[in-house]
C-alpha cells in the first residue's frame, strides 16, 4: 500500500476517492505555517509537497486549485471514526517519509544496531568512549524518536481536523523538581556554570521551548539531551543525565493517560472510547518506558523504578543547588531578564530561592 492510501473498515481506499478537499487556500497556509514550527528543518516547499500528499493529491499545485475550486471535504468532527483514524494513519506515514525522513532501509538498519547493542554490554568503558558505538546508539534512537515524533505532531497539528490540538497552559504551580517546562533554562544554567566547554549543547537546549502538555516538545527535548549524553559521557553526571529524560517520560505518561479520544472529539461518547481503544494506549508505566526506547540513553530502559526515581532526586539536588547559586550571584530582576524565564519568573523565584 503506498503512502497516498487510506484504509477504512479493513478496505484500502485509494487517494483519489479519499482525498480530502480543505476550505479554503487560506486553511492551507495555516496548516503549512504549523508543520514547519514542527518540522523546522524542512523548507516550506517540501511541508507544502508533504501536505500535499497527506492530502491524496499529486502536487501542491493541484491540492491548491482544488481547494480554491472543489467543494470542501467533511472535517474530523463530521466523518465516521473510521475514517478518522485512516486519515491519521495515512498522515503518521506520509509525515514519517516526507518530513521524518525515516525509510524502509532505516527500519531495517535500526533493527540490526538494536541488536548489536542489546549484545553487548553498555557499561564497558571501551564501548561508552568509541565514537562509532556512540554514534550506532544515537541513530538507532532517532528511527525510534522520528516515528514517534510524527505520530504524535499528527495528533497535535490534526491535518484535517477544524482546529490543531489546544496545548494546555503550563501548571506553575508544580513543586520545581516537576516543572518540565523550566528544565531547559535549568541545564543551561549548569552547563555554563560547570561546563562552559560545552557551549554547543547549552545554546542548542537555551532555544528550546519545552511545554509540559507537549508530547512532540518532550520527545524533541529529552532527544537532544540524551544525544548529549551519549555523546559526552563522562562530562555530564549520571544523575543529571537521567533526571531530564526520566522527568519527560512521566509528563509523556501523564498525557498519554488523560488524551484518549484526541482522534474522536465532537463524536459521541461510544466513538470517544472507541478511539482510546484505537491509540492502543498502556498502563502508565509502559507508556514511560516506550518513551525511553526513543531515546539515545536506551539503556534507562532496564533500570528499575527506584533506581530512576534516586537519580532523579540527585539530579534535581545538582539542578537546584546551581539555580540556587545563579541566583545568589546576580540580581534576581537580572537573572530572569532571561527570555527562557518569561512568564514563570515569580513562581521560580520563590521555589528556587526559599
Amino acid at each position: 500500500m503506498g503512502e497516498r492510501d487510506y484504509v477504512a473498515d479493513g478496505m484500502s481506499v485509494t487517494a483519489d476517492s479519499g482525498a480530502f478537499t480543505p476550505c479554503s487556500s487560506g486553511a492551507l497556509e495555516r496548516i503549512v505555517r504549523v508543520l514547519r514550527l514542527y518540522y523546522p528543518y524542512r523548507t516550506t516547499d517540501e511541508c507544502r509537497e508533504a501536505l500535499a500528499v497527506m492530502y491524496g493529491h499529486e502536487s501542491w499545485h493541484v491540492l491548491e486549485t482544488t481547494a480554491i475550486c472543489g467543494e470542501p471535504s467533511l472535517c474530523d468532527e463530521d466523518e465516521t471514526l473510521a475514517c478518522v483514524q485512516a486519515r491519521y494513519e495515512h498522515h503518521c506515514r506520509v509525515a514519517q517519509t516526507r518530513l521524518g525522513g525515516v525509510t524502509e532501509g532505516d527500519a531495517l538498519a535500526a533493527a540490526a544496531i538494536e541488536k548489536a547493542l542489546t549484545a553487548s554490554g553498555l557499561q564497558s568503558i571501551s564501548k561508552r568512549h568509541n565514537p562509532e558505538f556512540k554514534r550506532k546508539r544515537v541513530d538507532r534512537a532517532r528511527y525510534a524518536y522520528s516515528i514517534a515524533y510524527a505520530r504524535q505532531a499528527m495528533l497535535e497539528v490534526r491535518p484535517t481536523a477544524r482546529d490543531r490540538l489546544a496545548i494546555s497552559a503550563d501548571d506553575d504551580t508544580l513543586e520545581l523538581n516537576l516543572r518540565v517546562d523550566l528544565l531547559p533554562r535549568a541545564l543551561v544554567v549548569w552547563l555554563e556554570q560547570q561546563r562552559p566547554r560545552l557551549a554547543g549543547i547549552s545554546d542548542r537546549i537555551a532555544e528550546l521551548r519545552v511545554r509540559q502538555h507537549s508530547q512532540c516538545d518532550l520527545l524533541h527535548f529529552a532527544f537532544l539531551w540524551g544525544e548529549a549524553c551519549v555523546l559526552h559521557p563522562t562530562d555530564i553526571p549520571e544523575a543529571l543525565q537521567v533526571y531530564p529524560i526520566a522527568l519527560c517520560a512521566k509528563w509523556y505518561a501523564w498525557n498519554a493517560s488523560v488524551d484518549m479520544a484526541t482522534l474522536a472529539r465532537g463524536h459521541t461518547d461510544g466513538e470517544e472510547q472507541a478511539a482510546g481503544r484505537v491509540i492502543a494506549l498502556d498502563p502508565m508505566r509502559d507508556h514511560q518506558l516506550a518513551f525511553l526506547r526513543t531515546q539515545p540513553r536506551e539503556d534507562l530502559v532496564t533500570l528499575s523504578e527506584s533506581v530512576r526515581e534516586r537519580q532523579c532526586a540527585a539530579g534535581y539536588a545538582l539542578v537546584r543547588q546551581h539555580l540556587q547559586d545563579a541566583v545568589s550571584a546576580q540580581p534576581i530582576s537580572k537573572f530572569f531578564s532571561k527570555p527562557a524565564w518569561a512568564g514563570s519568573r515569580s513562581a521560580l523565584a520563590r521555589q528556587v530561592v526559599t
